[in-house]
């Protein structure tokens, strides 16, 4: 008759370091060990998985540079540096730069770059590198004018004149507050 063997459960009391019971099953001579994990150690793994599932999963996606996309697919159009803002910590750098572009336009398109690997100065005529498909697309350039468009720079100048001095056709409220 084939049957279940013999067996013995033994149990044997929790060493303090240990922290979890342990029971022995004895099959004839052979000894099954299965542990059983505590409460108290749920409460300490499942948070933790939790978080680095969250922090893999919620990764924020980085914004494409210049690089990652064809220079073919960018025309240089003329604009203007609106706005610099520079901190500089021991052994890095940051400087955004704010940049209005198109300026032949009634209220001009305004461009913005974290992380600028050029100095920028305030006022200063700018390259902008705009996206042709894409022309929420855009990048500084550097500094410097276009001849092919150095008439729509000035006609955007005269009118800053005619206004004070203030750069037209631009919401200083959403730009520098």
């Amino acid at each position: 008759m084939v049957g279940f063997p013999k067996r013995e459960i033994l149990t044997f009391k929790p060493r303090p370091d240990f922290g979890r019971n342990v029971h022995c099953v004895k099959f004839h001579n052979e000894t099954i060990a299965e542990t059983v994990v505590q409460h108290s150690m749920n409460k300490i793994f499942i948070p933790i998985i939790l978080v680095i599932v969250s922090t893999i999963g919620c990764q924020e996606q980085s914004k494409k540079q210049y690089e990652d996309y064809n220079e073919k697919d960018f025309t240089e159009v003329q604009g203007i540096v609106i706005r610099v803002e520079q901190e500089f910590a021991y052994q890095s750098r940051k400087i955004d730069v704010t940049y209005i572009y198109n300026l032949d336009k009634e209220v001009p398109d305004i461009g913005y770059e974290e992380d600028n690997p050029f100095i920028a100065l305030e006022g200063q005529p700018a390259i902008i590198l705009v996206h042709k498909d894409l022309p929420n697309i855009t990048f500084y350039g550097g500094s410097g004018y276009l001849d092919e468009q150095e008439e729509i720079l000035n006609n955007y100048l005269k009118k800053c004149e005619e206004i004070g001095g203030y750069y037209y056709g631009v919401d200083y409220d959403a730009v520098f507050n």
